[in-house]
């Protein structure tokens, strides 16, 4: 079950930490990257070499998009004439290569009794041509670290980054609201920095924005094991209030939520009189128990999993949600009919699963882990709706075509729904073909391709955004 910020399997889970030797010659300063094939899954490697001012190598970075590994440094390597061996000795492995005439790494790597081909071509413009969109100085606008306590709640400071158009102003200010998951302020996810990317681009053409560390997160404090989505909008609400004080050059304020910050975003400003205008982004509209079992069953469907295991996950895990919301929020989990809801479901499991888990205690633990979560039981309980229908401000609500986390169709109809009582020209809804959840182009919407795609956040649902917050919020 995934939602918002995937929380992922990585599939090689022996490339974690590196060992590297520097020795003798040098290979060509640089990046290079190669495909390692792994049962049937093609894994990214990026290796780059960094040198020093006399050609010597003076580092060694790794990074696998597809396991979020991003510019890890490595210890050593060894260089023999025109031959590279390379020891990963926490995992007993060797990449073991020469280099070719046409400049490319060329080897095998070895482990465990695995023997793949694994050959390095130069990758133009390093290690950030994989994520071009990366903002780079100097920066033609002010940014500005803030620190913000939340007066609701007992421990919790949020820290972020405010990044302000220059000139005498007015100007919009817009806040934002990461998906599930622990979020540092630029949402960072398999590499990406959508965050960043968003705030970037928006304050080089006129708009104001803040993004933050979620609590307990980055420079943030508090405890964010413990935060119900509810908790986490008293955080947005404190930073609503604090900006709107604090910025005299700001004339509205805007919140733009992804995910469950698109559920975050109105709640918050049901609750308060300083939001003047919503961006929804993949923002559910569905319960949340709904929105969990359209996911389950569109990723199971898109792996090409069998129309019986489909129905057989799907079926169990409709029964554990109905299970949560039978139960009352002040009382602890009937996990005696959790146990036998999941023991009856393993029993019976596919392939796949078993062998995930390997163990049906090791299947159990991590269900009932899940569901005596706070968040993950506010989360299937809560219906966006009723917050979505109280609202009298500005919403644009943006879907991907290929969003298989919060699929369109369905959310999109629901919302329509939901703001129908606001007048035509303050609802703007918008499906943006070929994007997925993180409003990546794409090809299937699976969350395996996001670390893969080179785009970090797709242009024109940024020039979409700051077209409509540059008309409503003047």
């Amino acid at each position: 079950m995934m939602f918002g910020s995937i929380r992922h399997k990585a599939i090689l889970t022996f490339l974690v930490v590196l060992s590297f030797n520097l020795y003798a010659q040098s290979v060509p300063g640089g990046a290079y990257s190669g495909k390692l094939e792994v049962q049937g899954t093609s894994i990214e490697m990026i290796f780059e070499f960094v040198h020093d001012e006399e050609g010597k190598e003076k580092r060694v970075l790794l990074s696998i998009p597809q396991q979020n590994l991003s510019e890890y440094p490595a210890d050593d390597y060894i260089v023999t004439d025109s031959n590279v061996v390379v020891s990963f000795n926490a995992f007993a492995a060797k990449f073991i290569a020469s280099l070719d005439d046409q400049g490319d790494i060329r080897g095998t790597w070895h482990q465990g009794g695995l023997v793949a081909d694994l050959v390095l071509k130069p990758l133009e413009g390093g290690t950030g041509a994989m994520r071009p969109q990366e903002p780079k100085p100097p920066f033609p606008y002010e940014t500005e670290e803030l620190t913000i306590p939340n007066p609701e709640a007992e421990g919790v400071t949020l820290s972020g980054t405010l990044t302000k158009p220059m000139g005498e102003g007015p100007f919009p200010l817009v806040i934002l609201i990461s998906g599930s998951g622990p979020q540092n302020r630029d949402s960072e996810i398999f590499g990406h920095k959508p965050f960043w990317v968003m705030a970037d681009y928006l304050t080089k053409h006129g708009i104001g924005v803040f993004r933050y560390d979620d609590r307990g997160i980055g420079a943030s404090t508090g405890n964010f094991q413990a935060a119900t989505t509810a908790d986490l909008a008293s955080d947005t609400r404190a930073i609503v209030s604090a900006l709107k004080k604090q910025e005299k050059r700001v004339q509205k304020i805007g919140l733009i939520g992804h995910s469950e910050g698109g559920i975050i975003a109105p709640m918050v400003a049901e609750k308060s009189r300083h939001v003047d205008f919503l961006v929804l982004l993949a923002a559910p509209a569905l319960p949340g128990d709904e929105i969990l079992l359209a996911q389950t069953r569109l990723i199971l469907e898109k792996s090409d999993e069998a129309p019986d295991e489909v129905k057989k996950q799907t079926d169990y895990a409709r029964k554990v949600y109905d299970l949560v919301k039978q139960t009352p929020k002040e009382k602890p989990m009937d996990y005696d009919a959790l146990q036998k809801l999941a023991k009856s479901f393993y029993d019976q499991a596919g392939e796949t699963i078993q062998a995930q888990y390997g163990t049906y205690e090791k299947f159990y633990f991590a269900q009932s882990s899940a569901m005596s979560s706070p968040w993950m039981r506010y989360f299937i309980t809560y219906d966006p709706a009723p917050a979505l229908e109280k609202l009298d401000i500005p919403v644009y609500a943006l879907f991907g075509s290929l969003d298989i986390q919060v699929p369109a169709a369905q959310n999109m109809e629901r919302m329509q729904e939901a703001l129908a009582h606001l007048p035509q020209g303050m609802v703007k809804i918008h499906e943006v073909p070929g994007l997925n959840h993180l409003f990546q182009a794409a090809e299937t919407g699976l969350p395996v391709e996001y670390g893969r795609i080179r785009e970090t956040f797709n242009v024109g649902v940024l020039q979409l955004m700051t077209s409509w917050i540059l008309h409503m919020g003047r």
